[in-house]
């Protein structure tokens, strides 16, 4: 573990930020890719774009030459000059953390990007936040505007704009962001919604959009499915480049102003017109304006957990000691421990160290195991007798916590997810982490996988077999951490092929078990977030025999199709199937073996 927090620290150190010693105020604004967004060409108005920081801030680059810079340099060390360096951060929130805590325009430098000139909001909620869009109405700017356009940006930084969509994409490939769309509704009242996950893809998949989970005091338009569809998971439309899933209208051309439409929009913030979000803004109680700002995930490193708390950057730290301290402690897993009751606890480790015990004794000691109907025999349980054996015990939280603490081998752990009980899982051990199994299927497979939805809920099957963990433990499970998902496909031919999607979490019942999935990566195809598809399973609720959640208004998918599953109506991709398993670009019904697995991100400072 103290291997995993020294790699993030060093590559927080080294990627925090770039420092650009030999370059002239020409120099730099050649170097600006939006720089046809600045109105005041002479920088002035740029907060970090004065001369290194050994001279007054008020000093010009034109009172100064260079030459002058030069000699000052000769006279300081090496050491020193560095320090005296302007600093370009790779985002706000990095400037922030630096010592700029004023509102403004600033010079940054995004990994795998060119500088870019970027409206920094440092004192709204904590500060380092870097604005995507703002719209305001009153100044009428033109949203109706060609793919170009959006592509690169346009409008003033310090009014009405789009950062461009190429660059939205280069900044949230480097690192975990989360986003925050702020409204200001017909009364002047702020509200606001954030999703944990935010990724523009780039421009070979039409700038997809990619959402996490929904909090916030407005509603939720752009990750649930509505009368007009769903925005996450769409790709950008403008009324030249029509992506839309409308089929007689171009979304985009219709409503004067490029977006992630599907058909067409349940929230729209660049138009012409009116600033719409469900249940919010309307044409009868328009919003005088809406923001799109973005800021590094505060759980940066080993995502602790969704819901709040832990880790990532301190907004009370202004150097990157701090910055340090508070990721090192982020990267750091944390084991809870429970207490067996001493009695019992020696009894135990006499009777292990006496004689081999009988399944049936194990069973007794293990009545809190959740699941525990899934398993046909407890010896298989590989932490079994050093799990009970301990008066403190480190209950792992998942198989890559297990692996972490020394248990390479692959099989059956018991396991204790966050806010659940203890349950027993199959961890597939790969040489370097752990991924929890949660579903297996073959073609010949035993089970009917037709059942209800308590059933689907608390998991069936055998765990060392074809199996179904369990909606309610998935659940748990994925929102403890940021996990990743693996579909691991055996096709006709019998080769392997297998699709990744960068986050995975199931929400809870409440929400009827909607998944919610990130960017596709793989050779198994995209039939579940691909927006070229007839159906769309990503952010679809779970449907049972018993319980239609499906978008069909002809049939109940899971009970016409033998199996629960994430239906749109009805389906691209279906695994959880006797003797039928689908996935559009590979198999159709004939593949051989499916293996539906997670692990958590861990090393998530910087995206590559």
């Amino acid at each position: 573990m103290l291997l995993y927090s020294v790699l993030c620290l060093f590559f927080l150190v080294t990627n925090y930020g770039v420092a650009f010693p030999s370059s002239t105020k020409d120099e730099m604004y050649q170097n600006i890719g939006n720089k046809h967004m600045l109105l005041n060409k002479d920088t002035t108005t740029l907060i970090n774009g004065q001369k290194p920081e050994l001279y007054e801030e008020t000093a010009s680059y034109q009172s100064i030459s260079w030459d002058f810079v030069q000699k000052e340099r000769k006279k300081k060390d090496a050491e020193e000059w560095q320090q005296d360096l302007e600093y370009l951060a790779r985002d706000c929130r990095a400037a922030y953390i630096r010592g700029r805590k004023r509102s403004g325009l600033y010079i940054i430098r995004p990994k795998f990007s060119p500088l870019l000139v970027v409206y920094c909001e440092m004192d709204y909620d904590g500060g380092g936040w870097t604005v995507l869009h703002r719209n305001i109405p009153k100044q009428k700017a033109p949203w109706s505007r060609a793919w170009h356009d959006y592509k690169i940006g346009f409008g003033n930084l310090l009014g009405s704009h789009w950062i461009g969509n190429e660059f939205m994409h280069l900044l949230t490939r480097q690192n975990a962001f989360s986003v925050r769309f702020v409204l200001i509704d017909s009364t002047g009242t702020s509200r606001h919604v954030d999703y944990h996950s935010f990724q523009v893809d780039d421009e070979s998949t039409g700038y997809a959009l990619r959402l996490g989970n929904y909090t916030g005091d407005a509603p939720d338009a752009l990750t649930t499915m509505g009368e007009s569809g769903i925005h996450d998971n769409m790709m950008f439309s403008t009324q030249d480049n029509d992506n839309d899933r409308r089929a007689d209208t171009n979304c985009a051309l219709d409503n004067a102003g490029g977006w992630w439409y599907d058909n067409c929009y349940s929230a729209l913030l660049n138009s012409d017109g009116t600033i719409y979000w469900k249940g919010l803004c309307t044409e009868a109680n328009p919003c005088q304006l809406a923001s799109i700002m973005i800021r590094p995930s505060r759980q940066n490193c080993n995502i602790p957990s969704r819901r709040g708390g832990g880790g990532g950057y301190n907004d009370d730290d202004d150097d990157s000691a701090s910055l340090q301290s508070s990721q090192t402690s982020a990267c750091a897993m944390h084991f809870p421990h429970i207490l067996l009751p001493p009695v019992v606890l020696l009894f135990l480790i006499h009777a292990t160290n006496s004689a081999e015990l009988d399944d049936s004794f194990w069973r007794n000691q293990l009545i809190d195991v959740a699941n525990l109907y899934m398993i046909n025999d407890t010896s298989n349980i590989l932490n079994l007798k050093t799990t009970v054996q301990r008066y403190a015990i480190p209950y792992m939280r998942d198989c890559n916590e297990m692996f972490q603490a020394g248990h390479t081998e692959s099989g059956l752990y018991i396991l204790r997810p966050e806010k659940t009980r203890t349950l027993v899982a199959n961890c597939y051990m790969d040489g370097c982490e752990g991924w929890t199994v949660i579903q297996h299927n073959t073609q010949n497979t035993e089970i009917t996988w037709s059942e209800d939805w308590t059933t689907y809920k608390y998991g069936f099957g055998n765990l060392e077999a074809d199996h179904w963990l369990g909606n309610e433990y998935i659940s748990f499970i994925t929102q403890q951490k940021w996990y990743k998902v693996r579909i691991v496909l055996i096709d006709p031919n019998g080769h392997h092929r297998y699709a990744d999607y960068d986050s995975f979490v199931l929400r809870n019942e409440t929400d009827g078990f909607r998944v919610v999935l990130g960017k596709y990566e793989g050779n198994a195809g995209d039939p579940l977030t691909s927006s070229q598809t007839k159906n769309m399973h990503d952010n679809m609720r779970f449907s049972a025999k018993d319980q239609d959640n499906d978008r069909s208004t002809k049939e109940n998918c899971a009970d016409i199709h033998g199996g629960g599953w994430w239906y749109d109506s009805c389906y691209n991709a279906q695994l959880n199937n006797k003797g039928g398993l689908y996935w559009n670009t590979l198999c159709n019904g004939n593949c051989k073996k499916s293996v539906i697995m997670v692990k958590p991100v861990h090393m998530y400072c910087h995206r590559v």
